[in-house]
């Protein structure tokens, strides 16, 4: 993460959290609850479902958008994260079902409010820390633009010039392959900044076009669970060859054929996208069709490799000013990037589950 993003998260954790008044949002929800399970037997209980709704729509409106996904990472180390959104509203609801145990539940809510509570006090401290280095400014980017990172790791990772000059070539042809297929120019989408790290490269999109390539990684997401299950069998049996060496060549042809069903997969889902998501440009050009295929393979190949591309949609894009194509492409935008993000949980998830299975 760099010093610019650690300090706006801070920000944004101010604005969103603190000036939210989400603290006080938990504590009166833990009022009533407290109060109920103090209550003399002789008394009912006082209603709470005002507080719980209150304290949920709090929660659930808070803006995660706007966040890189290092920053959601972080928000996730300070014990934030899992607190507010769905994953507090899911959270709540999981701890107000037990009706026998109130007390519990009142401690259990409290418990939640002392976690975001200690992130902001740690989120403070940071900010202040941080003040003196602010000196770089936030890319500058118009009504229809929205930033969009794309972080080479993993497989897709670059470790020489040599991966530099191949990488940047193949998202020239992603580039180049989406923007002409939505009637724009490859120069329409600018280089605005980097990272160091895993090499991460900060582009500026037209919203119009960052639309199809969300929707194409999102089918690209929802079909990486087979083609992961095909690279893993051919690891498994890879493994089989070291048991048993007078065997290892036909395991070899075997782990060869799992991994030319993966090509395969992998073929056939990049030829079902460039189809499917013809639909989601504003300005389609059949004839730059050779163009975008060639863009959708090279993308299926960088996200099945590991590789990331996040988007990152400021509070003021698609404003109540925009016109409503933009306004609705930004909202569709967010709504898919926000499934993005959970099917990427999913996926590590599994893959976290597949790597502890085979030790």
């Amino acid at each position: 993460m760099q010093i610019t993003e650690a300090y706006q998260l801070t920000k944004w954790i101010k604005g969103e959290i603190e000036d939210g008044q989400i603290i006080a949002k938990f504590e009166a929800l833990f009022a009533a609850l407290d109060a109920n399970a103090k209550r003399p037997n002789n008394q009912p209980a006082q209603p709470f479902e005002k507080q719980k709704t209150t304290l949920i729509d709090a929660i659930t409106s808070i803006n995660i958008n706007v966040l890189t996904l290092s920053q959601l990472h972080v928000l996730d180390i300070l014990n934030i994260n899992q607190n507010i959104g769905n994953h507090g509203k899911n959270k709540l609801e999981e701890i107000l079902s037990n009706t026998l145990d109130i007390a519990h539940v009142a401690q259990q809510i409290n418990t939640m409010k002392i976690e975001i509570q200690q992130g902001i006090t740690k989120s403070s401290q940071l900010n202040a820390a941080l003040v003196p280095f602010d000196e770089e400014k936030e890319p500058e980017l118009s009504p229809d633009q929205v930033l969009t990172r794309v972080t080479f790791e993993h497989d897709a990772s670059v470790k020489d010039i040599k991966e530099l000059r191949d990488w940047t070539s193949r998202w020239f042809a992603i580039g180049r392959g989406f923007a002409m297929a939505n009637g724009q120019t490859p120069e329409d989408i600018k280089v605005i900044g980097g990272a160091r790290g895993s090499l991460i490269i900060e582009l500026a999109l037209l919203a119009t076009t960052a639309l199809p390539i969300a929707k194409a990684i999102n089918l690209t997401l929802d079909s990486m669970v087979k083609y992961r299950d095909y690279q893993l069998r051919a690891t498994e049996v890879r493994r089989l060859k070291e048991d048993s060496a007078s065997l290892a060549e036909d395991f070899e042809e075997d782990a060869k054929r799992w991994e030319g069903r993966a090509q395969l997969l992998k073929k056939k889902i990049a030829d079902e996208i460039s189809g499917e998501i013809k639909q989601y440009f504003s300005n389609y050009k059949e004839e730059n069709q050779a163009e975008l295929e060639k863009a959708v393979r090279t993308l299926v190949d960088f996200i099945s490799k590991g590789g990331d591309v996040d988007c990152v949609i400021a509070e003021e894009a698609g404003d109540e000013e925009s016109p409503d194509e933009l306004i609705e492409t930004i909202r569709l935008l967010k709504a898919d990037f926000s499934h993005i993000r959970e099917l990427k949980e999913t996926l590590l998830l599994e893959h976290r589950i597949n790597d502890d299975n085979s030790d």
